[in-house]
């Protein structure tokens, strides 16, 4: 036995149904094998058989709600065409150990580490830690008072070339910057 709620249902696809074949038949109105069904008394259209109109493709993507705000586009892997000539990306510096090297990236992380031993400074280029795919700028507590004041803030969010030759220290690909004439913005 079919309950109420089933019948509605079954009730409003056939519905559904019906309205869909009649948008598909060229007078509005429903068709059986090229025949009206019904119409007008006193007039008969004839049924052709075309092709339905194109659509546009569908989107892959549904569109943003207007208070979810677009993702953040992702870090450059190359430096910008302005950046020095001859630089390389942050994320092929390891393949250049050992080299004197220009190596340019955005600043997507920092830390002052004012307790540790030597007082350092790190500028993680296109990774923050504690990924070691990164690529970090130290900055010796020594030779901090020569660059802006606070270097962790100065240059987060910058794209930035640093000059040096190119260590590693734990997995990562690190420059240590002893001037500030060694780092450029881009």
């Amino acid at each position: 036995m079919i309950r109420g709620l089933d019948r509605k249902v079954i009730i409003a696809l056939v519905l559904l149904c019906l309205a869909l074949v009649a948008c598909d038949s060229p007078n509005g109105q429903p068709t059986t094998g090229g025949t009206p069904v019904a119409g007008p008394p006193d007039t008969v259209v004839p049924v052709t058989t075309q092709p339905p109109p194109s659509r546009p493709p569908p989107t892959t993507s549904a569109p943003l709600s207007p208070t979810t705000p677009p993702p953040p586009p992702p870090p450059p892997t190359t430096p910008p065409p302005h950046c020095l000539q001859g630089a390389i990306s942050w994320d092929v510096a390891d393949d250049h150990i050992g080299e004197y090297s220009i190596v340019c990236g955005p600043v997507v992380g920092s830390h002052y580490a004012s307790s540790s031993n030597g007082q350092p400074t790190f500028l993680n280029l296109g990774r923050d830690f504690p990924d070691i795919d990164r690529f970090t700028v130290v900055i010796w507590g020594d030779d901090r008072e020569r660059f802006p004041p606070e270097p962790e803030q100065f240059y987060l969010g910058k794209i930035i070339c640093v000059t040096g030759r190119i260590e590693v220290y734990a997995g990562t690909a690190e420059i240590i910057a002893a001037d500030p004439s060694v780092l450029v913005e881009c």
